[in-house]
C-alpha cells in the first residue's frame, strides 16, 4: 500500500469562457452561484473536507472576478495559488502549467462543472491500489444523449479502464467521467508525449493525454463516487440545479447571509444571494437573485434570475 498521500488540489478554469446564451452573467462559468455560492466554492469545499491544505488555481483572463471572489469566500483557509494561463490551448495544456509546482500526486476538478455529494475518500482509496498512475471520477449515466456529450469510460480485466473515448457517436458503455481526477506525476510526461497530437481545435484534451498513459502501460482506474454532475450550458440549467437543491433541503426559501429585507416583502420559493437589499412591499416568487443586487421598492419578480448585469425570465 502508499504511504498516505500528499496531495495538492488543482482547479482548472483557464477555458476561454463561453458565456451561457441568454444569461445575464458575464464572469467565468465557475462563479455562477448554487444556493448563493459559487460553483468552485463547493469544490474548495470538498477538497478541504479531504484534508488537502494546498490548491492551484488555474486562471485565464478572468482572473480578477476569481480572486476577488474567493477572498470573501467563508471558512476556506486553505493554501491557494494562482497560476495564469493567458492563452489556454485546452484542459491538458493548462493543466501542465503548473508542473513545477508539484512534488506529488493532484487531483484535478474542473472549475466550471456543478458536483453533488462527491465522495473523494472512494477514488484516493483507489488510487493507494499499487502502480496505480490515474483515478476517474464517474457516474452511471443512463441518458445517451449526455454521453455524447462528455466522455466515456471503458473497463476492461480486472477493473482496469481500457479505453477513454471524448463525445461519443455510439456510447459502448453508460460509464461517463464527470470532470474530476486523481494523478501521479505520470501525467506531465504524458502530456509531453501527447501535446504533438493536438486536435483540430488546436487544443490538447485530457481525454487523449488518459489514453496515452493507457496505451503506455499506466494503470488507471475509475471510481463511482459522484452523485450527480451538471455541466450548466443555458439558463435552464442554472435553474433546475437551484431549485432542484432548495427541495431537496426542504426550504421554503433561501437566504444567504447579509440580507437585507425591507417591510412588507413576499418571498416566495426564491433563492436569494449574500448581500443582496430587498426594497419594502416588493414580491419575489420562483425567482434566483444574485449576490450583491440591489432591488428597488416594489419590485415584483416572478420566474426570474436577476444579476447584477440584468434580468431573465424563465418560461
Amino acid at each position: 500500500m502508499k504511504k498516505k498521500l500528499n496531495l495538492t488540489g488543482v482547479i482548472l478554469c483557464a477555458g476561454k469562457g463561453t458565456r451561457i446564451k441568454k444569461m445575464p452573467f458575464s464572469q467565468p462559468k465557475t462563479l455562477l452561484e448554487i444556493l448563493g455560492l459559487p460553483i468552485i466554492y463547493y469544490q474548495l469545499r470538498y477538497l478541504k473536507n479531504n484534508g488537502i491544505k494546498k490548491v492551484l488555481i488555474v486562471v485565464g483572463k478572468n482572473k480578477n472576478d476569481i480572486v476577488k471572489k474567493i477572498k470573501i469566500m467563508p471558512n476556506l483557509n486553505i493554501d491557494i495559488k494562482f497560476i495564469q494561463d493567458l492563452k489556454p490551448q485546452g484542459i491538458a495544456s493548462s493543466l501542465y502549467k503548473i508542473k513545477r509546482y508539484i512534488k506529488g500526486p493532484i487531483l484535478v476538478f474542473l472549475g466550471d462543472i456543478f458536483l453533488r455529494e462527491v465522495r473523494l475518500q472512494k477514488m484516493i482509496k483507489k488510487f493507494n491500489n499499487p502502480n496505480c498512475s490515474c483515478v476517474l471520477a464517474a457516474i452511471t449515466e443512463k441518458n445517451t444523449n449526455k454521453l455524447k456529450k462528455n466522455f466515456t469510460i471503458q473497463l476492461g480485466k480486472n477493473s482496469l479502464v481500457e479505453k477513454v473515448v471524448e463525445k461519443p457517436k455510439k456510447p459502448k458503455t453508460h460509464i461517463k467521467g464527470v470532470g474530476i481526477y486523481l494523478f501521479s506525476q505520470n501525467i506531465f510526461s504524458a502530456i509531453s508525449k501527447t501535446s504533438i497530437n493536438l486536435n483540430h481545435n488546436g487544443e490538447l484534451g485530457i481525454t487523449e493525454v488518459i489514453q496515452n498513459l493507457i496505451d503506455t502501460g499506466n494503470k488507471v482506474l475509475t471510481s463511482l463516487c459522484v452523485k450527480e454532475d451538471v455541466n450548466i450550458n443555458e439558463p435552464l440549467d442554472f435553474w433546475d440545479t437551484n431549485f432542484r437543491l432548495l427541495k431537496k433541503i426542504k426550504r421554503k426559501n433561501f437566504i444567504s447571509k447579509n440580507v437585507l429585507i425591507g417591510k412588507n416583502v413576499s418571498l416566495i420559493n426564491s433563492i436569494i444571494g449574500p448581500n443582496v437589499k430587498i426594497g419594502s412591499n416588493s414580491t419575489i416568487k420562483n425567482s434566483i437573485i444574485f449576490s450583491d443586487v440591489e432591488l428597488k421598492e416594489k419590485t415584483y419578480l416572478i420566474q426570474s434570475i436577476k444579476t447584477n448585469e440584468g434580468l431573465i425570465k424563465i418560461k
